[in-house]
C-alpha cells in the first residue's frame, strides 16, 4: 500500500511539473513577455480585462486590491490600455488545437446586445475585426462544442461567416433554429484587363474574343483576344478599341470582374442581362469563366 502511494505521489508530482512547463510555454506564446513575441497584450492586461468584463469590477481601488498592486500602477496600466483601445474593443480571441497540438481554427468575437437577445458576434464589421475560421469539419464541430459548453448560458445566438462554397446544412444538419443568408463583404473590380487575362488560370486549351465596356478606365475598353493551352502562358492582345467589332462575348467591366474572379461562372451568364454571348458554347466560355473559391475577411 505504501509503495503504491509513493508511485501515485510521484506521478502527481510529474504531472504538476509537466503542467507547469506547458502552462509556462503557452503563456510565453500568447502574451507579451518583457516586450517579446510581437504581441500587444500582457498577462496583467489580460487579467484586468477579465476582472472588468467577467466580474464587473470597474474601480481602480478594487482591481489594485485584488492584484495586490498600487493604485498608481493600475492607473498607468489602464491608461495604456485605453490608449491602445483594449478597453473599448472588448474582443476575445480563442485558438483551437487538435489532440496533436496542431492549430486548426480560431474565432474572435465581441458581445452584442440585440432585440432578439445577446449575440456572440464573430463577423467582421467596420466597428470590429472579428473572425470564425476553421480548416476542416472536425475543427468546426469542436469549436462550436466548446462555445456551447463555455458560453451557452451567456449568449442566445452566435453569428459568423463562412465561404459560400461550404454548405452549412452539412455541418449543422437540418436545424430549424439556424439560418443562413448570403451577404457581400466587399467589392472587386479589375483595373487591368490584360493582366487579369494573362494571369487567370484557364482549363484546357482554346481561344476567346471578349469585348469589354469600361467607362472609367478607357485602356480596358475594347476587344481582347486570349489564347490558352494547358501548361503554357496565356497569350493576350488587344485587337481593337472598338467594342462593335465581332466578339464571342460582350460585357461591362463589373460583370467581367465577377466572372474572372470566380464569384460567377459561365452557367450564370444566362441570368446576367448585361452580358451578350454571340458565339461559343457555355462549355468553351467555362474554360475561362468558372466558379472559384472566394472569401474576403477584410473590409475597406
Amino acid at each position: 500500500m505504501g509503495e503504491s502511494s509513493q508511485k501515485l505521489a510521484k506521478k502527481m508530482l510529474d504531472f504538476q511539473i509537466q503542467w507547469g512547463q506547458w502552462h509556462k510555454n503557452m503563456v510565453n506564446q500568447i502574451f507579451n513577455i518583457n516586450g517579446k513575441n510581437n504581441i500587444d497584450l500582457t498577462i496583467q492586461q489580460f487579467i484586468i480585462l477579465m476582472l472588468i468584463h467577467k466580474m464587473d469590477i470597474n474601480s481602480v481601488s478594487q482591481i489594485a486590491y485584488l492584484l495586490n498592486l498600487s493604485k498608481s500602477s493600475i492607473s498607468l496600466t489602464l491608461s495604456k490600455m485605453e490608449k491602445e483601445d483594449l478597453l473599448k474593443q472588448r474582443r476575445y480571441v480563442f485558438l483551437y488545437r487538435d489532440r496533436a497540438g496542431v492549430p486548426k481554427g480560431f474565432f474572435i468575437y465581441r458581445k452584442k446586445s440585440t432585440p432578439d437577445g445577446v449575440v456572440m458576434e464573430c463577423t467582421t464589421t467596420f466597428e470590429a475585426r472579428n473572425d470564425f475560421l476553421f480548416l476542416d469539419a472536425d475543427a468546426f464541430s469542436e469549436m462550436l462544442s466548446f462555445i456551447r459548453s463555455a458560453f451557452g448560458s451567456y449568449y442566445d445566438k452566435i453569428h459568423f461567416a463562412i465561404p459560400a462554397d461550404i454548405s452549412l446544412s452539412l455541418l449543422l444538419g437540418e436545424d430549424i433554429k439556424s439560418s443562413c443568408e448570403k451577404y457581400y463583404g466587399g467589392m472587386s473590380r479589375v483595373i487591368d484587363v490584360k493582366k487579369a487575362l494573362k494571369m487567370c488560370r484557364c482549363l484546357g486549351s482554346g481561344q476567346l474574343c471578349i469585348g469589354i465596356k469600361d467607362d472609367i478606365l478607357p485602356e480596358n475598353q475594347g476587344v481582347w483576344k486570349i489564347r490558352f493551352s494547358e501548361g503554357q502562358e496565356n497569350q493576350v492582345e488587344k485587337v481593337s478599341a472598338d467594342i462593335e467589332e465581332a466578339v464571342d462575348l460582350l460585357l461591362p467591366i463589373n460583370e467581367f470582374s465577377a466572372l474572372i474572379c470566380g464569384d460567377k461562372g459561365a452557367e450564370d451568364i444566362r441570368w446576367m442581362p448585361n452580358v451578350k454571348v454571340y458565339s461559343k458554347e457555355e462549355e468553351e466560355i467555362g474554360k475561362i469563366f468558372y466558379h472559384k473559391k472566394c472569401f474576403m475577411t477584410e473590409l475597406f
